[in-house]
Formats: structure tokens, C-alpha cells, sequence
């Protein structure tokens, strides 16, 4: 379409052995579980860094944080956010001025799952918190601080009676730092029950855009975009109905041009791509769906013996940095690479760690001129696992 600007075309990076920066930079333990701390989120602003994860260390999954200066000095040292009944997972974080809002959901015993939203201070005193979802069941959220204002999206079960339990609803919400829902759950976009991942930004003019993978009205699990102009959603999907799945894709905006990641198999391997579109051209008055392709043109950063998974990115002004996790050694480890607005590397890719654990789901940030990275490290048993033998501590790293 004349309107989508692609920019490095058919580029291609390759993540060989000798491209590899080894190892290893600044990092240091985050938790102190001793049993399973998993899926981090971090948050960065002028008043420094925060670090959320769900945590089984009590015998029940809750939900933890720890925050840190802009020297990387505790602030307030991990503390338990939630605690109830119900199991707490997938934590999103963001500041607030100088407080922090934090949605995840609960699931209880008879596998209801609420999302939910809270509002805590710097020294992490509960200010209020609040569920956006009832009836139907609700899961990993999305947030988004837009000028003050709080967007969430997550997935919730079909809306329509007739489904057949393959298809989801992607909703999403406003709400004041007051704690007021000022505009009511609504519809966003169709999604399915393989969808598990869900990621958005805001451009300059505060149109927020979502990205997910779902198998829906294709063979297999396959990229969406939804943008959203006040309410109105424009959904396209954006990977080819190919037979192989592209999944758990990442967007950041540098003011129009987004930046999207994303793994996949379509060259035998599972491996990270990404691309960088010119947005600005949508308009309110394009409500048709449309679906583009950016599988030809996609930038591909690994091309390892091993499985690339887990690619997240954020700008720091005209840099792009882009984390992931590959197992080509045996064990899952993080790696990073620098990239400028046209997609060409700005470094060769550095490992950050080097373990006989499996490092993975790495979060990503920019603050203060360096790129904040949190993981968890994971013994034995590997990611969102509930066995007792299973140890999982969260990590954090900066690259400049």
C-alpha cells in the first residue's frame, strides 16, 4: 500500500558465532525467591527504575517489586504487592510521576481469572486497586501510560455465544490515576485461545497501536496490529497465512516509525526478525481492515543452530535496542544488539549471560542513556513451572 513505508528492505543480519560479543556485562540479582520468580516487567522514568514479577516463594503465586534510583541504588527492596487467595500472574508496570501502577490478573481454583490494576507509591504503600473484569474470564494485561491517563487491554473468552471455545476478544479500558474507570471495557479485536501475548506503545500523537499473534481466520498463528483512534479500532494482520507461525511480536515507536519484532520458522529455524514501518499516513477515516505483509522486507537479527524466542525492543532517541533469547549453547541465554533507524546494526550482538540456567523473557527499557534489561533465570524445571524443584530468580542488566 502507497501509504507504508518500509524501510532496509530484505536486509539481512546474521547472529554467527563471531558476531557475538562474549560475555559479559553489569548485572546483578533482582529477587531473593529461592523458588520461582518469573515474568519480569520494567519500568523506567526520572525517578528511576522499577522492576516487577509473580513470585510462588509463599507457597502461591503473587506478585512483587523492587525499585531502584537512577544510580541503581534499592529504593524500596522487593516487596509483596498482592496477597490473596487467588494465584497472581503476569505483572505490567509503569510509572506514575513518582507512583507506580501495576495490572496483572488472578486465577482462582475453579480457574476464574480477573484482571486487575493498583496503584502504589515510590515506597510501595497501596494507594487503590481495582478488577476491570467479571464474567468472563480475563488474562495477560497491557499498560500503557498515556499523558497521565491509563490504557489496559488483555484477553478475555469470546463474547459471542456462538463460539466454539477457539476464538478470544482482545478489550481494553481508560482509567484516571484517581482509580476512575473514565471510559467503560470495550471491544478491540478478535483474537484466539493460542493468543498469550500482548504488547503496545503510543506514538507522538497518542494513537495506540497493539500487536499479538493469534490463529484466527488462518492456519496458523499469525501478527495483528490494532490501532486505535480514540475507540475505533483498525485491525490488520501483518505476517503471511504461510502454514508456519509467527508469534510473541514487540512494538516501540520512534514518533510515526514503529518498530516491530518477532520470531518464527519460515526458514526451517525459529528465528528473530524485525521491521520498522512509517505509520503516519493512517488516518481516522481509514476504517476498512486491511492486511500488508512485512515478511519480505522483514530485517532477520539470528541465525543460530538453535531456537531464537522472545523478542523485545524499545528506542533510546535514535537507537533501537532489541533482546532475545536463543538455547544454541544448551541453555537459554540473553542476547542484545543495537540497532539505528534504518535497521542497520549500530554493534555486533552481546550476550549477557553465560549459566547453566535458562535466561529468558527479557523486558526492556530506556533511561538515562542506557538500555535496562530484566529476566529470570530459571534452574531445572524452566518458565512457569510449579514443581517444587523448580528455581527461578529475576536479573537485571544496562547496556550503554
Amino acid at each position: 500500500m502507497k501509504w507504508l513505508l518500509l524501510i532496509s528492505a530484505c536486509l539481512l543480519i546474521s547472529c554467527t558465532n563471531e558476531q557475538i560479543i562474549e560475555p559479559i556485562p553489569e548485572l546483578w540479582q533482582v529477587s531473593n525467591s529461592g523458588k520461582g520468580a518469573f515474568e519480569a516487567s520494567v519500568a523506567v522514568s526520572d525517578e528511576g527504575t522499577a522492576v516487577a514479577w509473580y513470585d510462588d516463594r509463599d507457597g502461591n503465586a503473587e506478585i512483587y517489586l523492587s525499585v531502584y534510583d537512577t544510580e541503581f541504588n534499592p529504593v524500596a527492596e522487593e516487596r509483596r504487592l498482592t496477597y490473596s487467595l487467588e494465584q497472581s500472574y503476569e505483572a505490567d508496570i509503569v510509572w506514575a510521576g513518582e507512583n507506580l501502577v501495576v495490572a496483572w490478573y488472578d486465577v482462582s481454583d475453579s480457574g476464574q481469572s480477573i484482571v486487575k490494576l493498583g496503584l502504589w507509591d515510590k515506597e510501595l504503600n497501596l494507594l487503590w486497586e481495582k478488577a476491570l473484569t467479571g464474567e468472563r474470564n480475563g488474562r495477560v494485561p497491557e499498560l500503557l501510560n498515556v499523558n497521565g491517563r491509563f490504557f489496559i487491554a488483555w484477553i478475555e473468552e469470546y463474547d459471542n455465544l456462538q463460539g466454539d471455545g477457539q476464538w478470544s476478544d482482545i478489550r481494553g479500558a481508560w482509567v484516571e490515576l484517581t482509580g476512575d474507570v473514565s471510559v467503560a471495557p470495550f471491544f478491540i479485536a478478535s483474537a484466539s485461545n493460542t493468543t498469550w501475548n500482548l504488547n503496545a506503545d503510543v506514538n507522538q500523537n497518542n494513537m495506540v497501536t497493539l500487536v499479538y499473534d493469534a490463529a484466527y481466520e488462518t492456519v496458523a498463528s499469525e501478527l495483528y496490529l490494532t490501532l486505535l483512534i480514540q475507540t475505533t479500532p483498525i485491525t490488520m494482520r501483518f505476517s503471511a497465512d504461510d502454514l508456519i507461525a509467527s508469534k510473541y511480536p514487540d512494538i516501540a515507536y520512534n514518533g510515526d516509525f514503529a518498530a516491530i519484532s518477532w520470531h518464527d520458522e519460515r526458514e526451517g529455524n525459529q528465528e528473530i526478525y524485525f521491521n520498522i514501518i512509517d505509520l503516519s499516513s493512517l488516518t481516522k477515516s481509514s476504517n476498512a481492515v486491511t492486511d500488508f505483509e512485512l515478511d519480505d522486507s522483514a530485517i532477520r537479527v539470528t541465525e543460530t543452530e538453535g531456537a531464537s524466542f522472545g523478542a523485545y525492543l524499545t528506542w533510546h532517541n535514535d537507537a533501537l535496542g532489541l533482546a532475545w533469547s536463543d538455547n544454541s549453547t544448551g541453555n537459554s541465554e540473553i542476547y542484545f544488539r543495537r540497532f539505528d533507524v534504518t535497521g542497520n546494526p549500530q554493534e555486533n550482538a552481546v550476550r549477557l549471560t553465560e549459566n547453566d540456567s535458562d535466561s529468558l523473557i527479557p523486558s526492556i527499557e530506556a533511561s538515562n542513556g542506557h538500555f535496562v534489561l530484566a529476566w529470570n533465570e530459571a534452574f531445572i524445571d524452566g518458565h512457569g513451572t510449579s514443581e517444587n524443584n523448580t528455581r527461578s530468580e529475576i536479573y537485571m542488566s544496562r547496556q550503554p
